[in-house]
């Protein structure tokens, strides 16, 4: 009999970035999250993204991966690239539940890079303190780059149980990891994921997204320039907007989504926006939050790991 037969195993979460592919799987263990396996493979440099080349590298790259490591079946959530996501906040006039669709399309007309008629959305109705309005997150992706990821994971012949992006599965981590307690669910959070060469963020309330922008400045940016400031005016602007569009709770909650060895100016910055905001800026390692079990063997060296895994994490959560 398996060891994982009272065991619940969640989907393998396959995070697509600009620089690395990162594949995760979970379990849930009397109660307690643990990891079946987890592993991080870099693009080489001289590949495109979104190139064949690249599509082939990446179906390879993942079939492989699973095959050759200890992640349990082939059940996969895949994210989509934030660079391919369009994100936007819009007001529209309320209408019905039937009709909401439309007239999100006939908004983003047009503010899309491509035609809306090829466009697959996600939509978020949040909070208004006008009867009359709607404040609506809309997420949006071409269908052609959506069908692009599905034919990669055809290609690499995984079970596709779902799609999702970044700013859900950042807001899944943040729960399953930080805010357990029941006091969590009513509080809002600002949540800060700095990749590579852009920087994502999402403020919700547990699971309830109230907004989300992908900025253009990560760590290489931040390492060039020899400051956070742009970073800092972004998150300024984000939180002022919200503040000003959604009459809900004050953000309480201030966490820099990152592995255990985190940028040391990127947490100097955001502790100093924190004193300002009169909340607790806090580093969320997702990684860390999970007992290490000594007898588990992974595809990647867990002690002092400095890989961020809150959105392959929070992919393999989804369900």
């Amino acid at each position: 009999m398996s060891i994982f037969s009272r065991k619940h195993i969640y989907p393998i979460g396959v995070d697509l970035g600009s620089n690395s592919i990162k594949i995760a799987q979970l379990y849930l263990d009397n109660g307690k999250l643990d990891i079946c396996d987890a592993a991080m493979i870099l693009k080489p440099q001289e590949l495109e993204t979104g190139s064949g080349q690249w599509q082939r590298w990446v179906a390879d790259q993942i079939k492989k991966t699973i095959s050759s490591g200890h992640f349990k079946g082939v059940k996969v959530v895949a994210g989509i690239i934030s660079d391919e996501l369009y994100i936007d906040h819009i007001k529209i006039e309320r209408v019905e539940d039937s009709k909401l669709e439309e007239s999100v399309r006939e908004n983003m007309k047009a503010k899309l890079p491509y035609d809306s008629t090829n466009a697959m959305l996600k939509y978020v109705a949040i909070p208004s303190s006008n009867p009359k309005e709607m404040n609506i997150v809309v997420i949006a992706a071409e269908r052609l780059k959506v069908e692009r990821h599905l034919a990669i994971l055809e290609e690499a012949k995984v079970e596709i149980a779902g799609m999702s992006v970044w700013p859900f599965a950042m807001s899944h981590a943040f729960t399953k990891f930080f805010a357990r307690r029941e006091s969590d669910k009513n509080k809002v959070a600002l949540l800060l994921d700095v990749g590579h060469r852009h920087s994502d963020i999402v403020i919700s309330r547990h699971e309830e997204l109230f907004f989300a922008r992908s900025v253009k400045h990560g760590l290489e940016d931040i390492k060039e320039n020899g400051s956070c400031d742009i970073l800092i005016s972004e998150i300024n602007a984000c939180v002022r907007y919200f503040e000003n569009t959604h009459k809900v709770d004050r953000i309480s909650r201030l966490m820099f989504l990152s592995g255990a060895s985190a940028d040391q100016s990127v947490c100097r910055a955001l502790a100093s926006l924190g004193r300002e905001m009169e909340i607790v800026a806090q580093v969320g390692d997702c990684l860390e939050a999970i007992r290490p079990n000594p007898t588990k063997k992974l595809s990647f060296e867990r002690r002092g790991s400095k890989i961020d895994w809150s959105v392959a994490f929070g992919l393999s959560l989804t369900e």
